[in-house]
């Protein structure tokens, strides 16, 4: 890798950094931002619940690391066993994620902070009636659980079943923008659930839930402790917007309080129809981006964070999150790739990029 212009730490103390970690979450922006981005209502959490989720993966990950030392077959009774103790053990939470998720009253989109407790029914309810769908997308406020086995295992399904069900000349005629596309959609859709215990099943299968939860329970001290005073995590249930798709959702990334870049949040994937959209949309999220609720929210975190967007058409942008980082801390904090960036595109010119498709290339 190039690190030729990484930096030290901004943040050196392992302290410092578990505290900037779990104090800039969404509950940290939202009232800031609230009349730009979807309508939340915020839970408590309670931590022995989370300690369940970290336990179950970690016994998990002992049985498949002893069935390869052995060389033989993961016992899926084994693994069926220690998941069915753990939903046993978050009943509770299964009762309070399912009331939150409510079929029939309206797509919820459930931003877990890490795992619910639903202290304010009537608020949960109230979100979900809001929308125009009938299902829940659980997500940590850090990052999701798009790794959960049951997710993929059910994105896989759904690709293949809807390539089975196109004429073979059809599928022939997909090239591999197309099929990613797809891929690419039933990725997405796969963490959408119509209940608590199917919202469960996916916190339960993810290790990248398990990496932030151990993070938050383990603390600045690498030891388990009781967190009453520093553990507070919580629960935001937002209305979802079916509106928002693959080609709708673009990143930015803000330096020194400035949006320095933007690009497609699925930046592999070529939308012929963005291409002459290019300009619009990058005025619309300029325009969101310097209304002053925003720039203060910015600033909060330091002036430095990773910006989603929603471009729902032209004018209409609805800001997504905020995901703090201070250069090279992101790829702890799971932030992601795009930090590698930032040193980059750290000017006050903002650089728009639509990936241009070569069809030569994958036809």
């Amino acid at each position: 890798a190039n690190v030729c212009l990484s930096g030290a730490d901004e943040l050196e103390g392992q302290a410092e950094r578990w505290a900037y970690f779990f104090e800039a979450g969404c509950s940290s922006w939202f009232e800031a931002i609230k009349a730009h981005t979807f309508r939340s209502t915020f839970i408590d959490l309670h931590s022995q619940e989370a300690s369940v989720i970290v336990e179950h993966w970690e016994r998990r990950r002992q049985i498949c690391a002893a069935s390869d030392a052995e060389g033989r077959q993961v016992e899926e009774a084994k693994l069926c066993s220690i998941f069915e103790e753990a939903a046993s053990a978050l009943e509770p939470l299964r009762l309070r994620l399912h009331a939150a998720a409510r079929l029939g009253a309206g797509l919820l989109f459930v931003v877990c902070f890490f795992l619910a407790v639903v202290s304010n029914r009537e608020a949960v309810q109230t979100e979900s009636a809001a929308s125009s769908a009938g299902l829940a997308f659980v997500k940590l406020s850090t990052r999701s659980p798009k790794d959960s086995r049951v997710a993929l295992a059910k994105a896989k399904a759904a690709y293949e079943a809807r390539l089975a069900s196109m004429s073979p000349a059809a599928a022939g005629l997909l090239d591999d923008n197309e099929r990613w596309k797809i891929l690419s959609e039933e990725v997405t859709v796969a963490g959408a659930v119509p209940s608590g215990t199917q919202g469960l099943e996916l916190l339960l299968t993810s290790e990248r839930v398990w990496e932030d939860l151990e993070f938050a329970l383990r603390g600045p001290d690498g030891l388990l402790k009781s967190v009453s005073n520093s553990y507070q995590m919580s629960i935001a249930a937002r209305a979802w917007d079916p509106r928002v798709t693959l080609r709708s959702e673009f990143r930015g990334i803000a330096w020194n309080g400035r949006l320095t870049c933007l690009c497609q949040y699925f930046h592999p994937l070529f939308f012929p129809e963005l291409l002459e959209l290019k300009a619009t949309i990058e005025a619309d999220c300029c325009e969101k981006f310097s209304h002053p609720e925003v720039t203060a929210a910015v600033e909060s975190l330091g002036g430095h964070c990773i910006i989603d967007f929603a471009w729902l058409g032209k004018g209409e942008v609805v800001i997504v999150e905020l995901n703090p980082f201070d250069g090279s801390l992101s790829y702890e904090l799971g932030f992601g790739v795009v930090a590698v960036v930032v040193v980059v595109v750290a000017s006050c010119c903002t650089n728009t990029h639509v990936p241009k498709y070569d069809t030569a290339k994958h036809n």
